[in-house]
């Protein structure tokens, strides 16, 4: 971006100039009642239920059934040729 002879700089926004920052001390954060700061909540410990067990418990059977039509239809193909 080029610039005229007149531009100086980017100015103030809006034409005015900012307020001086509030007085006093800022306020402490919630802190959740029976933990303390710095220490987790109790968690089980385990792992999360994702779903993925559903899938691999269908596709095993899935998966065995493909490999036999697939043993069958070699077995057909090799003996009509």
């Amino acid at each position: 971006m080029r610039r005229g002879p007149a531009s100086k700089g980017p100015g103030t926004p809006g034409g005015q100039t900012p307020g001086t920052p509030g007085t006093g001390t800022p306020g402490t954060p919630g802190i959740p009642a029976g933990q303390t700061p710095g220490t987790p909540g109790q968690g089980s410990g385990g792992l999360a239920a994702t779903g993925a067990g559903d899938v691999l418990s269908a596709g095993v059977p899935l998966a065995g059934g493909l490999l036999l039509a697939g043993a069958v239809l070699y077995r057909r193909a090799r003996s009509a040729a």
